[in-house]
């Protein structure tokens, strides 16, 4: 069995994002949600190639505990009899890490201008000095926002909305809904 497995791994490993996802759906042949979890059955032909070679004839199933949490304005399905685990915001990750790039960019080339940057960036001036202030958010900030465990209020919106970011980080953590450090 832990061949085919392999062999699907590598099957799956050629196709695309959007392939990869089609062929996976094609396998679900059930799912089950209530309050206690997530069931999902996958169709054993549909698993290997080959399938009339294996001796399994009946539906896999996949069970896993959930919780339902808030995310937001939704709510999120949390699988596994884990601890809450962060779902980063990408377009959040992605606002801090373009301000991280640019504030290296801007340092390590002495030629390099913030407004030669807003134009390459194709932003204006003002949004650009805005923006690149993100890349001296506290320490702890970052941390949050990359392991998703920053505040529900907390998006990349309001962030590029923010017409003056603190310099002091026990102010940002007050403005952006974060706990005070002790």
């Amino acid at each position: 069995m832990r061949n085919e497995v392999e062999a699907l791994k590598r099957d799956d490993a050629s196709l695309g994002r959007h392939e990869r996802l089609a062929a996976w759906a094609a396998r679900v042949t059930r799912i089950d949600l209530d309050k206690d979890g997530i069931t999902i059955a996958l169709s054993p032909s549909t698993l290997i190639a080959d399938s009339h070679d294996l001796p399994l004839r009946e539906e896999c199933i996949i069970h896993s505990a959930i919780k339902i949490g808030p995310r937001g304005q939704g709510l999120r399905m949390i699988l596994g009899e884990t601890e809450t685990v962060g779902d980063a915001d990408v377009k959040l990750v992605d606002l801090v890490r373009r301000a991280y790039d640019w504030r290296e960019r801007w340092f390590s080339d002495r030629e390099m201008s913030l407004k030669e940057i807003s134009r390459s960036e194709g932003l204006a001036l003002s949004d650009a000095s805005a923006r690149i202030r993100l890349a001296f958010l506290a320490p702890d900030i970052v941390r949050a926002i990359i392991a998703g465990t920053a505040p529900d209020e907390l998006n990349a919106e309001r962030l590029r909305r923010l017409d003056d970011l603190p310099a002091s980080w026990a102010e940002q953590r007050s403005l952006l809904g974060f706990p005070q450090l002790s």
